[in-house]
């Protein structure tokens, strides 16, 4: 008797958690990575309008920001200075200075999965003047294609230096792709994160990534990690990043001429003024990323302005290893953390920080970069060089970061290496043991305090809440939930409209088997935020698992109103439509899935039972076959 392939509702959920994908699109005859890029058409496709509410933008979300070709035309020097600088090149378009490892060269396998009886292959090309990156499913035993997914990349998000990531983009989502170009090592691999969970072309670029890696994202109001159609007003980061927004220092100047009184006016943000924690923060607004951070209630991940405190708009988590672990590898963004714990910084009074060494708008020649930060050690060090250099370091070739700053290798990030920022008077050696941040049931996570801005502790309890749910969740630790729980029902008492914490709350009592709980925070949280996707997607995946399947279609077809890439809303809502027998409603979101996820083998298995439920038997059979190249043996 033939085993039927319609997969049960809890072995669904569990397959689809996690995922999101993109489509294979048709390369656009608009290079510029803010056009809207044609989908396949196929009679099974569906409407990807999306929902007047998630597009519209509440209010102006940059108010005063000028640009930095504005800046240019008096600050011509300078900007050509930074634009040569890896954060002047912190996101470019993929097609400009692209690697010119491409085609057959840049191909590679990975090995294959136990009981796979297919391999996937990945390579690079430029076709038509657009990056594709590829990955294709090929037969163990015959060299078969079993499918190709070419897709564009718009945005490379990188300056090159260590290596380039790249992102597409459309309907306002922002996509990563699994291939990442590593310059130290010359060559393409998988993207960090990718070896342990590779998610294809699925993973969703959050806020807090943009906010960081470009200038002026144009971001969804009262939405999470959605964007304008045109999502970018500026590429790189641009020089009101760290110097304000500025229309009025142009008014001001364009209004009379200078002189030094009315220099003493302008408005401008003056860095000099800032005291040395308001200065830090507009570094640590992206450098300081510890554990986690969270935001601070009605904040959102783009309010930094210079002049104000990351403690302002997050707290934020640190470890005490700084990111360092015992084999001496350290995170990719960790050198604030291990600045921190620097003599240098500590010895300050908080004085010393990231400008103390570095020039924010130019890097020293490669030639001449020993001397030049040797030189900042020594204005501050009264020893003389030569009492310190070891027997191994000639005194003409002084240099103190070679013992000091090491280079150590990132253990998040393939084929890289950065500087030990710890600033060591005898660095560690391999294995020495170092306590880890967080271990056990006890939660014991550092909160970064600048010394100048206080958070309230009510406000500390609600971060440390919240934390706690979103490790419970990466680490099936449930104790971190039961006790998440009280902290948020008493912080929601007096901020009862505090999505963050309401989200956090449902998803604390969903983790400890309480639905009815969850569903109710959740949505008091779509009441807030309609065309918040994390609150119809958490009620979505609620419904379906409940198998209240008439609430969760209803919810899912909210979701692809407003992001209509999201593959796994597409394939539950095909299980769903299934289990009502509206086969025929199922049929064209699992074949949006597929178009989105082709690697996803149970859609395929899926599509075979609806189609010979359907009585077309020609189609059942392809993807029968389909589903039996790709699906893993058990």
């Amino acid at each position: 008797m033939r085993q039927s392939v319609l997969i049960g509702c809890a072995a669904m959920a569990m397959l689809f958690f996690g995922w999101l994908v993109v489509v294979r699109t048709q390369p656009s005859s608009n290079r510029s990575v803010m056009s809207k890029e044609s989908e396949p058409t196929t009679s099974d496709s569906l409407s990807t309008d999306a929902s007047p509410l998630a597009k519209k933008n509440v209010e102006e979300p940059w108010h005063g920001f000028v640009g930095t070709a504005t800046c240019r035309e008096c600050h011509s020097d300078i900007c050509t200075a930074f634009a040569a600088h890896p954060m002047g090149r912190s996101a470019s378009f993929a097609n400009e200075d692209p690697p010119q490892t491409l085609g057959d060269a840049s191909a590679f396998d990975l090995p294959r999965l136990p009981g796979a009886d297919s391999y996937l292959n990945y390579s690079v090309d430029i076709s038509d003047g657009e990056m594709i990156h590829c990955e294709a499913a090929k037969s163990v035993q015959t060299e078969e294609e079993i499918y190709e997914h070419r897709q564009p990349v718009q945005i490379a998000i990188g300056s090159g230096k260590r290596g380039k990531s790249y992102i597409t983009h459309e309907n306002g989502v922002l996509l990563m792709s699994p291939l990442t170009w590593y310059s130290q090592a010359g060559k393409w691999d998988l993207s960090p994160g990718y070896e342990l969970h590779n998610r294809h072309f699925q993973r969703r670029i959050v806020d807090g990534c943009v906010q960081c890696h470009t200038s002026t994202p144009q971001y969804i109001s009262d939405s999470s990690n959605l964007f304008e159609e045109n999502p970018f007003r500026e590429l790189p980061i641009g020089c009101e990043r760290c110097h304000g927004p500025g229309q009025e220092h142009v008014a001001y100047h364009q209004s009379s001429g200078d002189s030094p009184e009315r220099s003493a006016q302008d408005p401008v943000c003056r860095l000099n003024d800032l005291n040395a924690a308001q200065m830090n923060s507009v570094c640590f607004q992206c450098h300081l990323i510890g554990e986690s951070r969270v935001l601070r209630p009605g904040m959102t991940d783009f309010d930094f302005r210079p002049g104000m405190s990351v403690n302002d708009v997050w707290v934020t988590f640190l470890r005490s290893n700084a990111g360092v672990d015992s084999e001496q590898k350290t995170e990719a963004v960790s050198h604030v953390e291990q600045m921190l714990q620097s003599k240098c910084f500590q010895g300050s009074d908080g004085e010393f920080g990231c400008t103390s060494c570095h020039d924010p708008h130019q890097q020293p020649p490669e030639e001449s970069s020993k001397k030049f930060y040797s030189e900042k050690c020594i204005s501050c060090h009264s020893t003389p060089p030569e009492a310190c250099v070891s027997e191994n370091q000639p005194v003409a070739d002084t240099n103190c970061i070679a013992c000091h700053m090491p280079g150590v290798k990132a253990n998040d990030v393939p084929h890289t290496s950065q500087t030990d920022h710890r600033i060591l008077r005898q660095p560690l050696q391999k294995n020495t043991p170092v306590k880890s941040g967080t271990g056990g049931g006890n939660f014991t996570l550092e909160v970064y305090n600048d010394g100048k801005t206080a958070v309230p502790e009510s406000e500390l309890d609600r971060a440390r809440a919240i934390q706690m749910v979103a490790t419970a969740e990466s680490t099936g630790k449930a104790v971190f939930s039961v006790e998440a729980v009280p902290m948020l029902e008493k912080w929601l008492k007096s901020s009862p409209d505090d999505y963050l914490a309401l989200e956090s709350l449902g998803t604390a009592y969903h983790f400890i088997g309480d639905v009815n709980r969850a569903e109710e925070y959740w949505k008091r949280g779509l009441q807030l935020r309609p065309g918040d996707e994390r609150f119809l997607r958490r009620l979505m995946f609620l419904y379906h698992e409940e198998n209240r399947l008439d609430a969760g279609i209803e919810m899912g077809l909210r979701i692809v109103a407003i992001n209509p890439r999201d593959y796994e809303v597409h394939g539950r809502l095909a299980h769903m439509f299934g289990n009502t027998n509206n086969f025929l409603q199922g049929i064209p979101h699992a074949t949006r899935a597929i178009q989105l996820s082709p690697s996803t083998s149970e859609l395929y298995g899926w599509l075979a039972e609806a189609y010979r439920r359907t009585g077309d038997d020609s189609k059942a059979n392809e993807f029968q076959s389909l589903y039996q190249k790709l699906a893993r043996k058990r």
